[in-house]
């Protein structure tokens, strides 16, 4: 796998899973900003690409976890008016990448959303479950599966 810009979900993917209480949002998973390090570290060039309501900005969880200035940019639906689930968001994702689709990986935890959508838009994608495959889910071919994002800078090397 040759990618030069990794598009990353929030929610399910980088975040906690649990709210934050001062900043009234999820927060960034310490493991994952980690790895969001790593993976700037190695040149890449991060996005964020999001779902999210107006009081989901993202941000706040992404500057107290110290990782804000890694993205070289955000894409959040609320702000954009348009969803991953749409093909105009992938195309915004590959023109923030400023690199051809084929070397974007948009990494996230949902198949239709942050793999099959991705996918169509001739972007890699890689599925994050934490505990595998749901019943009765597969992965579309050629799409990876990984269990955390701490798996990612490894998976990125080796491609």
């Amino acid at each position: 796998m040759r990618c030069r810009a990794v598009a990353l979900d929030f929610g399910g993917t980088i975040s906690t899973g649990r709210e934050d209480h001062v900043i009234g949002q999820k927060g960034v998973d310490p493991q994952a900003a980690a790895a969001l390090h790593e993976l700037a570290g190695l040149g890449l060039r991060l996005l964020l690409g999001s779902n999210a309501t107006a009081a989901e900005t993202r941000w706040p969880a992404l500057q107290m976890a110290g990782v804000h200035e890694l993205f070289a940019v955000g894409l959040v639906s609320y702000s954009l008016n348009v969803r991953k689930d749409e093909p105009l968001f992938y195309e915004l994702v590959i023109t923030a990448a400023q690199c051809p689709a084929g070397q974007v990986l948009f990494v996230g935890d949902s198949i239709a959303n942050d793999v099959a959508g991705p996918m169509r838009a001739g972007m890699q994608a890689c599925l994050v479950r934490p505990g595998g495959l749901r019943p009765g889910e597969q992965v579309p071919d050629g799409a990876l599966l990984i269990g955390h994002v701490r798996e990612l800078p490894a998976l990125v090397e080796a491609g």
